[in-house]
């Protein structure tokens, strides 16, 4: 079995570094969301909707690596395409990608309410995926917050208060540190 899983990495490794640049990063970035229905809006290079995106997302997709649904606009990658590209990365690198998918993410995670709520629903499973990353990679930005919170309110109006919580609790965790690093920062300001 470790052949084959081996053989499958070397597989999914040599098709991803076949891939242009646009290509990969679409790859690297779905690599840190839930694997179904990754909302195209929130892909690099998806804002301007430009040929090179479309182009981009064709060839990844040549190469087995994710699959379009055009009905939704959205990407699903394989589980396994997703941990070949995230164990090919060094810590460094893991860190930014998972910075910059919270970032993507919280972008688009509308204010809740329930004008807002498909929108809320599409964006859930990629935000439940990119909050453990972000404490994974050690990451305590506004965004991370924000996401965090969001996220816990569009759980909470929706009655599922076990999951709301943990997101909540940990929201509140890192807006407390960053305040005790802000005013650890002035009054070490003042002294001197």
């Amino acid at each position: 079995e470790a052949s084959d899983h081996d053989s499958v990495t070397v597989t999914f490794t040599l098709a991803f570094e076949k891939l242009g640049e646009p290509a990969k990063d679409i790859v690297r970035m779905c690599a840190f969301l839930a694997s179904d229905a990754i909302p195209e809006e929130i892909l690099p290079g998806s804002k301007q909707a430009s040929l090179e995106f479309r182009e981009a997302v064709a060839e990844a997709g040549r190469f087995s690596l994710i699959r379009r649904n055009a009905a939704d606009k959205s990407i699903d990658i394989h589980r396994l395409v997703q941990d070949v590209v995230r164990d090919g990365m060094d810590g460094a690198t893991r860190r930014s990608w998972a910075e910059r998918v919270v970032e993507a993410v919280n972008g688009a995670f509308p204010y809740v309410e329930f004008k807002t709520w498909p929108q809320c629903k599409r964006l859930l499973p990629h935000a439940m995926v990119a909050a453990p990353l972000a404490a994974e990679s050690g990451l305590e930005s506004k965004s991370v917050v924000r996401l965090l919170n969001q996220a816990g309110t569009y759980l909470l109006v929706r009655a599922q208060y076990e999951k709301a919580a943990p997101m909540f609790r940990r929201a509140l965790g890192i807006y407390g540190r960053t305040l005790d690093r802000k005013s650890t920062r002035l009054n070490s300001s003042h002294l001197g």
